[in-house]
């Protein structure tokens, strides 16, 4: 069948990656990360991909992240996965000028099953995407 094998050491998502780059290749996944990268030809999420008919939603980055390059999704991402930053003190500051949507935003978040700890990091998550949109 041909099917090249490839070692990740650690994290693979850079290879995975860089494979799709390299060969303008899609990515079928469970892992949102992909939405993170570049990708030439898009991420498909496996829960989407319908087998059958090799079908499924295609995304890519600027689906997620509008009017942001990589580097400012790297930042988003950056802050929203490490622990040492204060969500409360992160959100008092990103919550000085009140997104345009964050009422809809609010509203979608109230309807959808969280604890405080999530509503919190959501909250935080959504509002740095903004800010850093702007």
């Amino acid at each position: 069948m041909d099917i090249g094998v490839y070692m990740a050491l650690g994290e693979a998502d850079p290879t995975i990656v860089r494979l799709a780059q390299d060969q303008k290749a899609y990515i079928v996944a469970a892992d949102s990360d992909y939405n993170l990268y570049e990708l030439p030809m898009g991420y498909v999420p496996l829960k989407f991909f319908d087998l059958n008919r090799l079908e499924g939603p295609l995304y890519q980055m600027n689906d997620f992240f509008t009017e942001m390059d990589a580097s400012g999704v790297g930042l988003w991402a950056s802050f929203i996965k490490y622990d040492f930053v204060d969500l409360t003190n992160l959100q008092a500051f990103l919550s000085i000028n009140k997104p345009y949507d964050q009422d809809e935003f609010e509203l979608w978040l109230n309807n959808q099953s969280s604890d405080e700890q999530k509503r919190k990091l959501i909250t935080t998550e959504w509002l740095l995407l903004r800010f850093i949109q702007q």
